[in-house]
């Protein structure tokens, strides 16, 4: 075994040991990171495999094949945060609209005639 080997393979398993230890996540994640940990070991120890699969696939290099896939899933991933982040302008959207309805209906009560002025404003907080 080659030290890029064992750095490479250590390294996944760290990987894999903090996300599954320490990352809140669903079991379809658990499941998804313990078999990409799998592969991506079986492809460290066992490089042949993926020059074959490239090969077989129609790419020069086991490489090569291992870059299109990872460009695929990085593309992947950022699709998923920009999914999650208007998920989240759309949330802050809808409390600051709802926060400045009861505000102006809270300034509406205290400027009608004959409403107390020594009143001090409340907004309720849902």
């Amino acid at each position: 075994m080659k030290p890029i080997q064992i750095v490479l393979v250590l390294l996944l398993l760290l990987i894999s040991i903090v996300f599954l230890g320490r990352l809140r996540s669903s079991s379809r994640n658990r499941i998804l990171i313990f078999i990409l940990a799998l592969t991506g070991i079986l492809m460290v120890m066992m490089p042949d495999l993926t020059t074959t699969l490239a090969q077989f696939l129609g790419v020069g290099r086991g490489a090569d094949l291992i870059t299109y896939f990872s460009l695929v899933g990085i593309f992947f991933i950022l699709l998923l945060f920009y999914s999650r982040l208007r998920e989240m302008d759309a949330a802050i959207t809808s409390i600051v609209r709802s926060t400045a309805i009861d505000q102006a209906k809270l300034t509406i009560e205290l400027n009608k005639p004959g409403a107390d002025s020594n009143a001090s404003p409340t907004i309720d907080k849902q």
